[in-house]
């Protein structure tokens, strides 16, 4: 009887959480961001005037597979507002993305109402919230790969999830904030060496489409080269070491920082490798959650929506190990004053 009250709580409690997550999205809808206003709504309005040949152009620096979401929401102009069908895209994936949280729970959490309560709390976060219905940017889109990822690699499925890391990374660099756990797993032989090769191959066949519009195909392997040189900052407002170190010393400071956060990684990834004997699923998540959260803190030029795979990770983190409850908790509130420097000021655009 206890047992069933619990449940019972739990349940409500999510429902409660879901219904916060709901009112707050709704709450931001009409809200238009500075990015949306300079670039995605003038791309969005490209495709509609153009179509799927506007792909031969270059008019947008992110890459085609988000364009291909976007000219599809363009057949919804008649009867949706531009805003509501840029946005529908990202928050669709939002819900999407609570949905693989409660899945990756349901690995330690067989029964109960726990991954629920996980995937509501996850839906609820404010900075997932402000990322998609308020600023209508589009890391849900990557960070729903990502995380099909992990469920896949803790159900010991390797090649799907290279195949999806693959799209992930077809949609946004940031998800290879995930590579340096991969290379962990690698080295740990639970992901083999030649499925990394899987990962520019699906690249590849993501921006096929775009070539066949007639886009050059060289142009769709450098596009992050250019997204990497649209800014000279240390740092765009991300809660990182760059906030300490002045733009004056960007190209030393941008060499080093990448430097040494390469050796980071190679020094974390194959001392932990050694030292797991066991790669059980609190040990998995805990190594993800660490690899995205320690990329964006020492890479230099990071925006503060870049911690927003780490913020999903965080979460799934403090669920399965409870004692960490304040992790994410800590990463919601820096992360969120970090977002309100940009989205509830007069920036100027520019940013990719």
């Amino acid at each position: 009887m206890k047992d069933r009250l619990s449940k019972n709580s739990l349940m409500a409690a999510a429902v409660a959480i879901l219904l916060i997550g709901i009112i707050l999205r709704i709450a931001g809808w009409g809200f238009i961001s500075m990015d949306m206003r300079a670039f995605v709504m003038r791309w969005y309005n490209q495709l509609a005037r153009q179509g799927f040949p506007a792909m031969r152009t270059g008019f947008s620096n992110y890459t085609p597979p988000y364009l291909y979401l976007l000219w599809i929401a363009t057949g919804t102009r008649a009867w949706l507002p531009e805003v509501t069908a840029i946005k529908l895209i990202s928050v669709l994936f939002d819900v999407g993305n609570a949905v693989w949280v409660c899945k990756i729970l349901r690995v330690k959490y067989h029964e109960g109402a726990v991954p629920l309560l996980g995937a509501a709390i996850f839906f609820a976060l404010p900075t997932i919230i402000l990322n998609c219905a308020w600023w209508g940017q589009a890391d849900s889109i990557y960070t729903f790969f990502v995380l099909a990822v992990l469920f896949l690699l803790l159900r010991d499925h390797p090649l799907p999830a290279m195949i999806f890391f693959g799209i992930a990374v077809s949609f946004k660099l940031q998800a290879v904030f995930f590579a340096p756990f991969l290379f962990l797993l690698m080295l740990k032989r639970r992901i083999a060496w030649t499925h990394a090769l899987i990962v520019p191959l699906v690249y590849v066949g993501m921006m096929l489409p775009a070539v066949l519009a007639g886009r050059p195909f060289f142009d769709t392997l450098t596009i992050y080269l250019d997204q990497a040189d649209t800014f000279h900052q240390l740092t765009m407002k991300a809660p990182n070491l760059y906030q300490f170190i002045s733009n004056d010393w960007h190209s030393p400071a941008l060499y080093l920082g990448l430097g040494i956060t390469g050796l980071l990684v190679l020094v974390w990834a194959i001392g932990y490798a050694r030292k797991i004997k066991t790669l059980t699923p609190e040990i998995i998540v805990m190594c993800a959650a660490v690899s995205t959260a320690m990329v964006p803190f020492f890479l230099p030029k990071i925006h503060e929506r870049y911690f927003y795979l780490a913020d999903a990770m965080l979460l799934l983190l403090a669920v399965y190990l409870s004692r960490l409850w304040f992790v994410p908790l800590t990463s919601q509130v820096v992360s969120s004053i970090t977002y309100s420097v940009y989205l509830f000021s007069s920036p100027a655009p520019g940013r990719p």
